[in-house]
């Protein structure tokens, strides 16, 4: 929708910046679930496999993934956003939904 629409302040049009939001929202697919999983999977689907160790080391990956988030993507950033433009992208907004 964004190359339809020319969006480029949300998708960049520049191939360097739209590689960065795509990598970004591969790495979120992959590492960020485990928030959801640890918090509030538990509550809204009950399952017996669903153990407290099962849990814990959702916790876990969850801190792992956000500890990233804080040293390599943010430190990174002079403009608060997570890939240093300064305006938020589509990594911005995916990461603020998890």
């Amino acid at each position: 929708l964004s190359s339809k629409h020319c969006w480029a302040d949300i998708y960049p049009s520049d191939i360097a910046a739209r590689a960065k939001v795509d990598e970004y929202c591969h790495w979120h697919h992959s590492n960020l679930r485990s928030i959801t999983k640890a918090y509030f999977r538990v509550f809204t689907i009950p399952h017996p496999l669903i153990t407290p160790d099962v849990i814990n080391l959702y916790k876990k990956q969850a801190n792992t993934s956000l500890k990233i988030i804080e040293n390599a993507y943010l430190k990174s950033s002079s403009s608060g956003f997570l890939l240093g433009t300064d305006y938020p992208t589509a990594a911005d907004f995916m990461s603020y939904e998890e």
